[in-house]
């Protein structure tokens, strides 16, 4: 008995454990759009939290496997008298121990495990589908003559950070963010006419991420 309580508790305890790395491994995504809610910059931590990704992943698969493993496990029969009971004749069985009726432990680590999978997933895969949750610019509809520029920027790992950037160019005046790729590690920007497009380059490092080139595009005539 007191082996299926310890298998049952090692079962809750590796769910447990596979969301909370599924939490921190998707960090690198979710923190620095929870920083900028406090006017905060999380670029250079989401960074750290990316290097550990490729390490995090794995473990939070594993852990999540051990849970389904000890909560499938098959249950040991009990030995001993137990085994042997006979069946009186009004038909119960006097020196059997009572069959257990309710939500067990096992009963509940089914269902944590089964919230624990989807939340493992949403977590895991959460740098996959952010972009369609959130917007990383918008075409410039103006009659105000602009110029275009095109930013590198070093360090942005996924459609999280590129809402990052984008809060913190749009914070400066005059600027239309177009579009931002975590991929290509550009950005297009809309700037009035004449402006020096260096004054960018502040708000990127503000944000945590490097800026390796600057290119400005003077109006059409």
């Amino acid at each position: 008995m007191n082996s299926q309580k310890t298998t049952d508790r090692k079962g809750t305890l590796a769910a447990v454990g596979a969301v909370l790395v599924a939490i921190i491994s998707s960090a690198c995504c979710w923190l620095p759009l929870l920083l900028l809610a406090f006017g905060l910059s999380g670029g250079v931590v989401a960074a750290r939290f990316e290097s550990w990704r490729p390490v995090m992943l794995p473990v939070t698969f594993v852990l999540l496997s051990l849970g389904w493993y000890f909560t499938l496990k098959p249950r040991r029969t009990t030995s001993g008298d137990t085994t042997s009971c006979t069946t009186s004749a009004a038909g119960s069985k006097s020196c059997c121990p009572p069959e257990k009726t309710g939500f067990s432990v096992r009963k509940l680590n089914f269902v944590m495990l089964g919230i624990a999978t989807v939340m493992t997933a949403a977590f895991a895969f959460f740098p996959n589908y952010v972009g369609a949750l959130v917007s990383t610019g918008h075409p410039v509809e103006s009659e105000e003559v602009t110029q275009t520029v095109f930013l590198g920027i070093k360090g942005m790992t996924c459609a999280g950070c590129e809402v990052h950037v984008v809060k913190s160019l749009e914070s400066l005046e005059g600027v239309v963010v177009t579009e931002v790729d975590h991929r290509s590690g550009s950005a297009e920007v809309q700037v009035p006419a004449g402006t020096d497009p260096d004054f960018l380059r502040q708000a990127i490092v503000n944000a945590g991420y490097e800026v390796t080139e600057i290119e400005s595009h003077p109006p059409s005539p």
